[in-house]
Protein backbone atom coordinates (compact mmCIF):
# COMPACT_ATOMS: atom_id res chain seq x y z
CA UNK A 1 0.00 0.00 0.00
CA UNK A 2 2.83 2.39 0.87
CA UNK A 3 4.68 1.79 -2.40
CA UNK A 4 1.46 2.08 -4.41
CA UNK A 5 0.66 5.40 -2.73
CA UNK A 6 4.16 6.65 -3.54
CA UNK A 7 3.72 5.59 -7.16
CA UNK A 8 0.41 7.45 -7.44
CA UNK A 9 2.07 10.54 -5.96
CA UNK A 10 4.78 10.52 -8.63
CA UNK A 11 2.17 9.86 -11.32
CA UNK A 12 0.08 12.81 -10.11
CA UNK A 13 3.05 15.20 -10.28
CA UNK A 14 3.91 13.98 -13.77
CA UNK A 15 0.34 14.44 -15.02
CA UNK A 16 0.25 17.93 -13.50
CA UNK A 17 3.52 18.74 -15.29
CA UNK A 18 2.12 17.58 -18.62
CA UNK A 19 -1.08 19.59 -18.07
CA UNK A 20 0.56 22.90 -17.18
CA UNK A 21 3.10 22.67 -20.00
CA UNK A 22 0.77 21.21 -22.63
CA UNK A 23 0.63 24.50 -24.55
CA UNK A 24 4.24 25.49 -23.99
CA UNK A 25 6.41 24.55 -26.93
CA UNK A 26 9.68 23.18 -25.66
CA UNK A 27 12.71 23.74 -27.83
CA UNK A 28 13.96 20.82 -29.85
CA UNK A 29 17.63 19.94 -30.04
CA UNK A 30 18.74 21.52 -33.31
CA UNK A 31 22.51 21.79 -33.85
CA UNK A 32 21.86 24.66 -36.28
CA UNK A 33 20.02 26.64 -33.59
CA UNK A 34 22.03 29.80 -32.96
CA UNK A 35 22.09 29.03 -29.23
CA UNK A 36 23.85 25.72 -29.84
CA UNK A 37 26.65 27.27 -31.89
CA UNK A 38 29.85 27.48 -29.78
CA UNK A 39 30.53 30.98 -28.43
CA UNK A 40 33.42 32.85 -30.05
CA UNK A 41 35.42 33.05 -26.83
CA UNK A 42 35.44 29.23 -26.75
CA UNK A 43 36.45 28.93 -30.40
CA UNK A 44 39.33 31.36 -29.92
CA UNK A 45 40.72 29.53 -26.87
CA UNK A 46 39.51 26.03 -27.64
CA UNK A 47 42.83 24.18 -27.39
CA UNK A 48 43.75 25.89 -24.12
CA UNK A 49 40.31 25.26 -22.59
CA UNK A 50 40.36 21.58 -23.59
CA UNK A 51 43.84 21.18 -22.09
CA UNK A 52 42.85 22.96 -18.86
CA UNK A 53 39.66 20.87 -18.60
CA UNK A 54 41.49 17.55 -19.04
CA UNK A 55 44.19 18.64 -16.60
CA UNK A 56 41.61 19.80 -14.03
CA UNK A 57 39.63 16.55 -14.25
CA UNK A 58 42.82 14.52 -13.74
CA UNK A 59 43.95 16.79 -10.90
CA UNK A 60 40.58 16.51 -9.11
CA UNK A 61 40.76 12.71 -9.34
CA UNK A 62 44.34 12.71 -8.02
CA UNK A 63 43.40 14.97 -5.09
CA UNK A 64 40.45 12.71 -4.36
CA UNK A 65 42.55 9.56 -4.45
CA UNK A 66 45.08 11.00 -2.01
CA UNK A 67 42.83 12.91 0.40
CA UNK A 68 39.44 11.23 0.01
CA UNK A 69 37.49 14.44 -0.52
CA UNK A 70 34.58 12.42 -1.89
CA UNK A 71 35.08 8.65 -1.84
CA UNK A 72 32.73 5.76 -1.24
CA UNK A 73 33.07 4.62 2.36
CA UNK A 74 36.01 6.90 3.20
CA UNK A 75 35.92 9.92 5.51
CA UNK A 76 37.76 13.02 4.22
CA UNK A 77 41.39 13.09 5.36
CA UNK A 78 41.33 16.87 5.78
CA UNK A 79 38.73 19.59 6.25
CA UNK A 80 39.26 22.96 4.57
CA UNK A 81 37.80 26.23 5.89
CA UNK A 82 34.79 28.06 4.38
CA UNK A 83 33.11 24.78 3.37
CA UNK A 84 35.61 24.36 0.52
CA UNK A 85 35.34 20.58 0.93
CA UNK A 86 31.68 20.78 -0.10
CA UNK A 87 32.54 22.69 -3.28
CA UNK A 88 35.39 20.31 -4.13
CA UNK A 89 33.13 17.30 -3.55
CA UNK A 90 30.53 18.80 -5.87
CA UNK A 91 33.10 19.37 -8.62
CA UNK A 92 34.34 15.80 -8.26
CA UNK A 93 30.89 14.22 -8.18
CA UNK A 94 28.83 16.20 -10.72
CA UNK A 95 30.28 19.67 -11.38
CA UNK A 96 33.10 18.64 -13.70
CA UNK A 97 30.76 16.30 -15.57
CA UNK A 98 28.31 19.14 -16.24
CA UNK A 99 31.10 21.34 -17.61
CA UNK A 100 32.33 18.50 -19.83
CA UNK A 101 28.76 18.07 -21.15
CA UNK A 102 28.79 21.77 -22.11
CA UNK A 103 32.09 21.47 -23.98
CA UNK A 104 31.03 18.21 -25.61
CA UNK A 105 27.92 19.78 -27.14
CA UNK A 106 29.87 22.79 -28.40
CA UNK A 107 32.34 20.40 -30.02
CA UNK A 108 29.52 18.34 -31.48
CA UNK A 109 27.44 21.19 -32.90
CA UNK A 110 30.48 23.09 -34.14
CA UNK A 111 31.83 19.91 -35.74
CA UNK A 112 35.15 20.71 -34.11
CA UNK A 113 36.14 17.10 -33.38
CA UNK A 114 35.65 14.01 -35.50
CA UNK A 115 33.96 10.83 -34.36
CA UNK A 116 34.96 9.04 -32.14
CA UNK A 117 37.49 11.56 -30.74
CA UNK A 118 34.66 13.85 -29.70
CA UNK A 119 33.72 11.25 -27.07
CA UNK A 120 37.19 11.13 -25.52
CA UNK A 121 36.58 13.93 -23.00
CA UNK A 122 33.28 12.63 -21.47
CA UNK A 123 34.53 9.04 -21.35
CA UNK A 124 37.80 10.21 -19.78
CA UNK A 125 35.96 12.33 -17.18
CA UNK A 126 33.59 9.48 -16.30
CA UNK A 127 36.40 6.93 -15.98
CA UNK A 128 38.94 9.02 -14.08
CA UNK A 129 36.21 10.46 -11.84
CA UNK A 130 34.86 6.99 -10.98
CA UNK A 131 38.35 5.78 -10.10
CA UNK A 132 38.94 8.78 -7.85
CA UNK A 133 35.61 8.27 -6.08
CA UNK A 134 36.08 4.47 -5.77
CA UNK A 135 32.64 4.30 -7.40
CA UNK A 136 31.71 1.71 -10.00
CA UNK A 137 28.25 3.10 -10.74
CA UNK A 138 29.51 6.66 -11.21
CA UNK A 139 31.05 5.73 -14.55
CA UNK A 140 27.71 4.39 -15.79
CA UNK A 141 25.81 7.52 -14.79
CA UNK A 142 28.36 9.98 -16.19
CA UNK A 143 29.04 8.26 -19.52
CA UNK A 144 25.81 6.35 -20.14
CA UNK A 145 23.91 9.52 -21.06
CA UNK A 146 26.10 9.97 -24.16
CA UNK A 147 25.25 6.51 -25.48
CA UNK A 148 21.59 7.14 -24.68
CA UNK A 149 21.51 10.54 -26.39
CA UNK A 150 23.33 9.19 -29.44
CA UNK A 151 20.72 6.48 -29.79
CA UNK A 152 17.64 8.59 -29.00
CA UNK A 153 18.36 11.80 -30.85
CA UNK A 154 20.87 10.88 -33.53
CA UNK A 155 22.42 14.34 -33.15
CA UNK A 156 25.94 12.92 -33.11
CA UNK A 157 25.34 11.49 -36.59
CA UNK A 158 23.55 14.51 -38.11
CA UNK A 159 20.12 13.13 -37.17
CA UNK A 160 20.84 9.74 -38.75
CA UNK A 161 21.67 6.86 -36.50
CA UNK A 162 24.71 5.23 -38.06
CA UNK A 163 24.88 1.67 -36.81
CA UNK A 164 28.64 1.37 -37.28
CA UNK A 165 29.36 4.52 -35.27
CA UNK A 166 26.89 3.48 -32.59
CA UNK A 167 28.58 0.08 -32.21
CA UNK A 168 32.00 1.76 -31.98
CA UNK A 169 30.72 4.05 -29.24
CA UNK A 170 29.16 1.15 -27.33
CA UNK A 171 32.42 -0.80 -27.70
CA UNK A 172 34.47 2.09 -26.26
CA UNK A 173 31.93 2.46 -23.45
CA UNK A 174 32.05 -1.25 -22.52
CA UNK A 175 35.84 -1.63 -22.74
CA UNK A 176 36.31 1.39 -20.50
CA UNK A 177 33.69 0.00 -18.10
CA UNK A 178 35.68 -3.25 -17.73
CA UNK A 179 38.87 -1.29 -17.03
CA UNK A 180 37.14 0.98 -14.50
CA UNK A 181 35.57 -1.98 -12.68
CA UNK A 182 38.93 -3.70 -12.31
CA UNK A 183 40.82 -0.58 -11.20
CA UNK A 184 38.13 0.60 -8.77
CA UNK A 185 37.75 -2.83 -7.19
CA UNK A 186 41.52 -3.13 -6.76
CA UNK A 187 41.69 0.31 -5.15
CA UNK A 188 38.79 -0.63 -2.88
CA UNK A 189 40.63 -3.72 -1.71
CA UNK A 190 43.66 -1.58 -0.95
CA UNK A 191 41.55 1.01 0.88
CA UNK A 192 39.27 -1.35 2.80
CA UNK A 193 41.59 -4.33 3.36
CA UNK A 194 45.02 -4.41 4.96
CA UNK A 195 47.95 -5.98 3.03
CA UNK A 196 47.70 -9.23 5.00
CA UNK A 197 44.10 -9.66 3.84
CA UNK A 198 42.29 -8.76 7.08
CA UNK A 199 39.27 -6.51 6.78
CA UNK A 200 39.71 -2.98 8.13
CA UNK A 201 36.17 -1.88 7.27
CA UNK A 202 33.05 -3.99 7.28
CA UNK A 203 31.69 -4.02 3.75
CA UNK A 204 28.59 -6.12 3.22
CA UNK A 205 29.26 -8.41 6.19
CA UNK A 206 28.52 -8.26 9.88
CA UNK A 207 31.98 -9.39 10.89
CA UNK A 208 34.85 -6.92 11.22
CA UNK A 209 38.55 -7.70 11.16
CA UNK A 210 38.00 -11.21 9.85
CA UNK A 211 40.50 -13.00 7.63
CA UNK A 212 39.84 -12.70 3.91
CA UNK A 213 41.81 -13.48 0.76
CA UNK A 214 44.86 -11.27 0.37
CA UNK A 215 44.76 -8.48 -2.21
CA UNK A 216 47.06 -10.33 -4.63
CA UNK A 217 44.76 -13.37 -4.56
CA UNK A 218 41.71 -11.21 -5.18
CA UNK A 219 43.37 -9.42 -8.12
CA UNK A 220 44.30 -12.77 -9.65
CA UNK A 221 40.60 -13.67 -9.68
CA UNK A 222 39.63 -10.81 -12.01
CA UNK A 223 38.45 -12.33 -15.30
CA UNK A 224 35.50 -12.00 -17.68
CA UNK A 225 33.26 -13.99 -15.34
CA UNK A 226 34.13 -11.63 -12.48
CA UNK A 227 33.30 -8.62 -14.69
CA UNK A 228 29.92 -10.08 -15.71
CA UNK A 229 29.10 -10.77 -12.07
CA UNK A 230 29.94 -7.24 -10.94
CA UNK A 231 28.06 -5.59 -13.82
CA UNK A 232 24.99 -7.64 -12.87
CA UNK A 233 25.35 -6.57 -9.24
CA UNK A 234 25.62 -2.91 -10.27
CA UNK A 235 22.14 -3.26 -11.78
CA UNK A 236 20.48 -5.71 -9.40
CA UNK A 237 21.76 -4.12 -6.19
CA UNK A 238 20.75 -0.54 -7.05
CA UNK A 239 17.03 -0.93 -6.26
CA UNK A 240 17.00 1.24 -3.16
CA UNK A 241 13.66 1.55 -1.39
CA UNK A 242 11.84 -1.73 -0.79
CA UNK A 243 14.01 -2.77 2.15
CA UNK A 244 13.62 0.69 3.69
CA UNK A 245 9.83 0.57 3.46
CA UNK A 246 9.80 -2.84 5.14
CA UNK A 247 12.08 -1.62 7.94
CA UNK A 248 10.03 1.51 8.64
CA UNK A 249 6.74 -0.42 8.35
CA UNK A 250 7.92 -2.64 11.21
CA UNK A 251 8.55 0.33 13.51
CA UNK A 252 5.76 0.95 16.06
CA UNK A 253 6.82 4.54 16.77
CA UNK A 254 6.02 6.04 13.37
CA UNK A 255 4.51 9.52 13.40
CA UNK A 256 5.08 13.19 12.66
CA UNK A 257 7.58 13.58 15.55
CA UNK A 258 9.73 10.81 14.05
CA UNK A 259 9.45 12.36 10.58
CA UNK A 260 10.43 15.77 11.97
CA UNK A 261 13.42 14.22 13.71
CA UNK A 262 14.53 12.60 10.46
CA UNK A 263 14.19 15.90 8.57
CA UNK A 264 16.60 17.63 10.94
CA UNK A 265 19.06 14.75 11.31
CA UNK A 266 22.72 15.55 10.71
CA UNK A 267 24.82 13.40 8.34
CA UNK A 268 27.62 13.60 10.94
CA UNK A 269 25.75 11.01 13.02
CA UNK A 270 26.79 8.31 10.56
CA UNK A 271 26.21 4.87 12.06
CA UNK A 272 24.37 6.45 14.99
CA UNK A 273 21.68 7.92 12.76
CA UNK A 274 18.02 7.00 12.97
CA UNK A 275 17.69 4.55 10.10
CA UNK A 276 20.95 2.74 10.81
CA UNK A 277 19.59 1.81 14.24
CA UNK A 278 16.22 0.78 12.82
CA UNK A 279 17.74 -1.41 10.13
CA UNK A 280 20.36 -2.81 12.52
CA UNK A 281 22.96 -2.06 9.89
CA UNK A 282 25.69 -4.69 9.59
CA UNK A 283 28.31 -2.12 8.64
CA UNK A 284 30.87 -1.55 11.35
CA UNK A 285 31.46 1.85 12.96
CA UNK A 286 35.18 2.26 12.39
CA UNK A 287 37.40 5.33 12.48
CA UNK A 288 38.06 6.79 9.05
CA UNK A 289 35.22 4.91 7.35
CA UNK A 290 31.49 5.48 6.91
CA UNK A 291 29.30 2.80 5.35
CA UNK A 292 25.55 3.30 5.58
CA UNK A 293 22.39 1.40 4.72
CA UNK A 294 20.24 3.74 2.62
CA UNK A 295 16.72 4.69 3.68
CA UNK A 296 15.17 5.55 0.32
CA UNK A 297 12.77 8.38 -0.40
CA UNK A 298 9.52 6.41 0.11
CA UNK A 299 10.60 5.03 3.48
CA UNK A 300 11.76 8.49 4.52
CA UNK A 301 8.29 9.97 4.01
CA UNK A 302 6.74 6.95 5.72
CA UNK A 303 8.53 7.83 8.95
CA UNK A 304 5.37 9.92 9.43
CA UNK A 305 3.19 6.82 9.45
CA UNK A 306 0.82 8.69 7.13
CA UNK A 307 -0.04 7.68 3.57
CA UNK A 308 -1.05 11.31 2.92
CA UNK A 309 2.48 12.46 3.73
CA UNK A 310 3.86 9.74 1.44
CA UNK A 311 1.56 10.82 -1.40
CA UNK A 312 2.23 14.56 -1.16
CA UNK A 313 5.89 13.96 -0.42
CA UNK A 314 6.26 11.97 -3.64
CA UNK A 315 4.36 14.70 -5.50
CA UNK A 316 7.01 17.13 -4.24
CA UNK A 317 9.72 14.67 -5.24
CA UNK A 318 8.36 14.59 -8.78
CA UNK A 319 8.50 18.38 -8.90
CA UNK A 320 12.09 18.43 -7.61
CA UNK A 321 13.11 15.94 -10.29
CA UNK A 322 11.48 18.01 -13.05
CA UNK A 323 12.85 21.42 -11.96
CA UNK A 324 16.51 20.84 -12.99
CA UNK A 325 15.38 19.56 -16.39
CA UNK A 326 13.10 22.57 -16.86
CA UNK A 327 15.93 24.92 -15.90
CA UNK A 328 18.30 23.15 -18.28
CA UNK A 329 15.76 23.44 -21.09
CA UNK A 330 15.01 27.09 -20.35
CA UNK A 331 18.60 28.26 -19.88
CA UNK A 332 20.58 25.87 -22.09
CA UNK A 333 19.86 24.20 -25.40
CA UNK A 334 21.98 21.21 -24.40
CA UNK A 335 20.47 17.69 -24.14
CA UNK A 336 23.57 16.31 -22.43
CA UNK A 337 23.45 18.79 -19.56
CA UNK A 338 19.71 18.12 -19.28
CA UNK A 339 20.21 14.35 -19.14
CA UNK A 340 23.04 14.59 -16.63
CA UNK A 341 21.04 16.96 -14.40
CA UNK A 342 18.10 14.56 -14.47
CA UNK A 343 20.23 11.52 -13.68
CA UNK A 344 22.03 13.32 -10.84
CA UNK A 345 18.76 14.51 -9.29
CA UNK A 346 17.01 11.16 -9.53
CA UNK A 347 20.02 9.25 -8.18
CA UNK A 348 20.41 11.61 -5.21
CA UNK A 349 16.74 11.68 -4.28
CA UNK A 350 16.20 7.93 -4.59
CA UNK A 351 18.99 7.38 -2.02
CA UNK A 352 17.55 9.94 0.42
CA UNK A 353 18.81 9.25 3.93
CA UNK A 354 19.63 12.76 5.18
CA UNK A 355 17.37 15.59 3.97
CA UNK A 356 20.18 18.13 4.51
CA UNK A 357 22.39 16.47 1.88
CA UNK A 358 19.60 16.48 -0.72
CA UNK A 359 18.96 20.17 -0.04
CA UNK A 360 22.66 20.99 -0.46
CA UNK A 361 22.75 18.97 -3.69
CA UNK A 362 19.73 20.78 -5.18
CA UNK A 363 21.17 24.21 -4.38
CA UNK A 364 24.52 23.23 -5.91
CA UNK A 365 22.84 21.87 -9.04
CA UNK A 366 20.61 24.90 -9.61
CA UNK A 367 23.51 27.30 -9.06
CA UNK A 368 25.67 25.25 -11.44
CA UNK A 369 23.01 25.37 -14.17
CA UNK A 370 22.71 29.14 -13.73
CA UNK A 371 26.50 29.57 -13.97
CA UNK A 372 26.69 27.37 -17.08
CA UNK A 373 23.88 29.36 -18.70
CA UNK A 374 25.69 32.62 -17.91
CA UNK A 375 28.96 31.27 -19.32
CA UNK A 376 27.14 30.06 -22.43
CA UNK A 377 25.82 33.56 -23.08
CA UNK A 378 29.12 35.41 -22.73
CA UNK A 379 30.27 36.97 -25.96
CA UNK A 380 28.88 36.67 -29.46
CA UNK A 381 28.29 33.76 -31.80
CA UNK A 382 28.61 33.26 -35.52
CA UNK A 383 27.19 30.57 -37.76
CA UNK A 384 29.76 27.93 -38.65
CA UNK A 385 29.58 27.16 -42.32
Amino acid sequence: MVSATAGFGLLASRLAFLYFFRKKKLRTWDPQDRQTIPPLWYLRRRSLLLFVTILSVALLALINLNWAVYQIGMNPKFVLPLKINIMLAWLINWGAALWVAMIFYWELCGKLSRFPLVYFLPIFEAAIGAIGMLSRSSYLFHSGIYVYQFFMSGIAANNKLKVREFLVLVGIFLVTLVVVLGVVQTLRWQAYISPDGSTVATVGTSVANTPSPAIAERMAGIDIGWVRSHVAKLIAQRWVGLEGVMVVQAQPAKGIPLFTEALGESPKLGQNSLYQKMAQSSYGDRAGYTFLTLTGVVAFFYYSGSLSVVFWGMCLTGVLICVPELLARKWLNNPYVLSLAGVATAYTIVQLTFAYLVLVFLVQLWVSLFVLAWVDRIGSRQVIG
